[in-house]
C-alpha cells in the first residue's frame, strides 16, 4: 500500500479570490487536492504515473510500456514491485521529484553496461544491459551550445521563437505555425497532440544538418576557439601541442579520452585540413551565366563614374556576349533605375568589408524603379542575385526588392526579396479574389541586422528555391500549386516591392543580378563566391583556426555525441 498523504498538505487553496459579491466554489482547487490525494482520491495512480513518466525518461522504456494507460487495456507493468515501491518513495518524501532522480541514476540498473549481444525479451522485461538511445533534440541543441562554450545559463524569463538565442532550448516558446526546424528534425513534437512517449528516428537528414548547417559550423567554430583559448597553438605546433589539444576537445565533447588511434588519426585530419586550407584559392574573376544576365547594378560602378553621393540613377552594366565570348552591349542591356521619392539613395564609398562601396536606402522611403518590359517573366524560369544588408538600427520587416503590385486592393501578383522578423523570404505570387496562389520561401530565423548577406532566388520550372550565402545546395524549395503568372503592370524595384510606401528597406545594397534563365547550383555557388571575394573577404585565412573547426565539427556528427551508451 502507497503511503498516504492528505489533501491539505500537498494543496493549497487559490490566492485569487472570487470576484466581489460570488460565492467560491473551490472546484479545481477540489479536483486538484483529489488527484493527489492518495487516501481517497487518485494519489496512488498520479504517483504511479509520474514514477512510470520519469523510469521511461531515463531508460528509454517505461516499467509500464504504455505510459499513457494505465487501466485494463493498456500493458501490464514488468516490475510491479518495483514500481510500487518507487511510488512509495515519491509520496514518502513529499512528491520530491528530483530525489527520483537522483534514485535512479545512482541506480546499478542506470549504470550498467550496453550488453554485448543483442538483449533478450527477458533482458529487455528486466532492465538488463543499458540500452543505447538517442538524445532528445533539446537535449542535443543544449550539448552543442554547452560544448561550443556558448550557452547562456540565465534562468527564468520569457520564451522565444528565435532559433539562435543561446539559452536552453527549454525556454523555446511553442508556436504550432513556427516550429524550430532543428528540434523538429530531432523528433521534437509537433505540439498538436499530446504524446506518451516521443518517437525516435535515425535518418540521414539529421546527420546531414550537422555535418553542413550554418549555425552547427558557428558552434564547431566557437568550440574551436575555446580550445584555442586553453591550449595557445600556433600554425607551426608541435605534435604534443596537437596531442594536447585533441585530448581536450574529445573530453569537452564526448567525456572521455581518445584512443590511441583516434588520437594518431585526429592530429592527421587536422593537418590534412590545414594544409587544404593553406593551399591559394583559386581567383574568381568573371560571373557565372553572364550570357543570361538582365540586370547588373554594381555599386562600384557607381563609384568608378564619380556619381554624386545622392542616386538618382543606377543603370545596369552590360555583361552580354558575342558569339565568340567578348563583351559586348546593346541597347536593351542599358535598363536604368531612377528615383521615385523626394528621398534618394546614397553612395557609401567603403561600406562593405573589403572597402567596396554600397548604395545605401532609408531610413526613409528611397527607391529606384524601373518599368523595362525585359523583368516581365510572367510564368517562365529566372533569377535573381542580391548582396544586401540590412541596418543595424532598422525594424523587422523590409521590401529588399522585387514587382509586386500590392495595394491593398484583393488582386495583386510579383515577386520580390523582404526581410521580415529575422528570416529572409523568396516569393512568387498571385492572389486573385476568392482564390489565391503564392509560394512564400522563408530561411531560418538567423538574418542578423548589420551583417551582408549575399541571396538568390531561383524559379525553374515553376520550382522556387532560395540560396544563401555558402549553401551548396538550396536552403528551402518549394513547387508552385499551379503556374503562377507573375506579370503585373507595377515596375521593377530597389529598395522596395510594392506600391505602398510601407516596409521600405533601410539598409544597403552592394550588387543585383537579375538573369532570365534558372541557375544551377553550382553557378549560384560560383556567382556567391565571387561576391564574397569581391565585397566581402579576402584571401586571408588562419589554416589552423579552420581545420580546428572542420575537427571539432566531425566531433559533433559521431553518434557518441549524441547517443547515450
Amino acid at each position: 500500500m502507497l503511503v498516504r498523504a492528505s489533501a491539505s498538505s500537498i494543496v493549497r487553496k487559490p490566492r485569487i479570490g472570487p470576484a466581489s459579491g460570488e460565492i467560491p466554489t473551490y472546484r479545481r482547487s477540489a479536483l486538484a487536492g483529489w488527484i493527489c490525494d492518495t487516501e481517497r482520491g487518485a494519489g496512488a495512480l498520479l504517483a504511479r504515473v509520474i514514477v512510470n513518466r520519469l523510469w521511461q525518461h531515463h531508460f528509454g522504456r517505461g516499467i509500464v510500456e504504455t505510459p499513457s494507460d494505465f487501466g485494463s487495456r493498456g500493458a501490464r507493468p514488468t516490475l510491479p514491485k518495483l514500481l510500487e515501491w518507487l511510488a512509495n518513495e515519491l509520496v514518502r518524501t513529499g512528491w520530491d521529484l528530483k530525489h527520483l532522480h537522483r534514485l535512479m541514476l545512482s541506480s546499478a540498473s542506470w549504470r550498467q553496461a550496453a550488453l554485448a549481444e543483442s538483449p533478450t525479451p527477458l533482458d529487455q522485461g528486466l532492465f538488463r544491459g543499458h540500452r543505447i538511445r538517442r538524445l532528445e533534440s533539446e537535449a542535443i541543441r543544449d550539448a552543442l551550445l554547452a560544448t561550443s562554450g556558448v550557452l547562456d545559463s540565465q534562468m527564468f524569463g520569457p520564451g522565444t521563437l528565435v532559433e539562435r538565442q543561446k539559452r536552453r532550448s527549454v525556454y523555446f516558446r511553442v508556436k504550432r505555425s513556427q516550429l524550430i526546424p532543428m528540434m523538429t528534425l530531432f523528433d521534437s513534437p509537433d505540439a498538436l497532440q499530446s504524446l506518451g512517449r516521443r518517437a525516435e528516428t535515425t535518418v540521414a537528414p539529421q546527420a546531414l544538418a550537422l555535418m553542413n548547417a550554418k549555425h552547427v559550423r558557428e558552434l564547431a567554430t566557437d568550440f574551436a576557439r575555446r580550445l584555442t583559448e586553453r591550449i595557445p597553438i600556433s600554425r607551426t605546433a608541435s605534435s604534443r601541442q596537437y596531442s594536447a589539444i585533441v585530448r581536450l576537445a574529445y573530453r569537452g565533447a564526448l567525456g572521455r579520452m581518445p584512443t590511441d588511434s583516434e588520437l594518431s588519426r585526429s592530429i592527421d585530419f587536422i593537418r590534412q585540413q590545414q594544409t587544404v586550407y593553406a593551399t591559394p584559392r583559386e581567383r574568381i574573376t568573371a560571373l557565372p551565366a553572364a550570357d543570361a544576365i538582365v540586370v547588373r547594378l554594381d555599386a562600384t560602378q557607381l563609384a568608378n563614374q564619380k556619381q554624386p553621393t545622392k542616386i538618382r540613377r543606377w543603370s545596369s552594366v552590360g555583361v552580354r556576349s558575342d558569339t565568340e565570348g567578348l563583351p559586348t552591349r546593346t541597347a536593351d542591356d542599358d535598363i536604368a533605375f531612377s528615383a521615385v521619392t523626394d528621398e534618394f539613395p546614397i553612395l557609401e564609398s567603403t561600406a562593405t568589408p573589403r572597402g567596396k562601396p554600397a548604395v545605401r536606402f532609408g531610413p526613409a522611403p528611397t527607391i529606384l524603379r524601373t518599368n523595362h518590359p525585359r523583368l516581365n517573366f510572367g510564368t517562365g524560369d529566372f533569377s535573381i542575385t542580391v548582396l544586401f544588408r540590412i541596418d543595424a538600427s532598422a525594424g523587422n520587416d523590409h521590401h529588399i526588392l522585387g514587382k509586386d503590385n500590392y495595394s491593398g486592393t484583393a488582386s495583386y501578383s510579383g515577386y520580390f526579396f523582404q526581410q521580415y522578423s529575422d528570416r529572409l523570404k523568396f516569393c512568387t505570387r498571385r492572389v486573385e479574389p476568392g482564390k489565391g496562389h503564392s509560394v512564400d520561401l522563408e530561411t531560418e530565423p538567423f538574418i542578423r541586422k548589420g551583417q551582408w548577406y549575399r541571396a538568390t532566388g531561383v524559379r525553374h520550372s515553376g520550382t522556387v528555391s532560395l540560396y544563401v550565402d555558402d549553401a551548396e545546395s538550396a536552403d528551402v524549395s518549394r513547387r508552385e500549386p499551379e503556374p503562377i503568372d507573375i506579370n503585373n503592370a507595377a515596375g521593377f524595384k530597389i529598395g522596395d516591392m510594392d506600391e505602398s510606401l510601407s516596409g521600405s528597406l533601410n539598409g544597403s545594397i552592394a550588387e543585383v543580378l537579375v538573369f532570365d534563365r534558372a541557375l544551377t547550383s553550382d553557378e549560384v555557388r560560383v556567382g556567391h563566391d565571387y561576391l564574397r571575394q569581391k565585397y566581402l573577404l579576402d584571401d586571408a585565412v588562419n589554416p589552423l583556426e579552420m581545420a580546428l573547426a572542420d575537427f571539432c565539427q566531425a566531433l559533433f556528427c559521431l553518434n557518441e555525441f549524441i547517443y547515450v551508451e
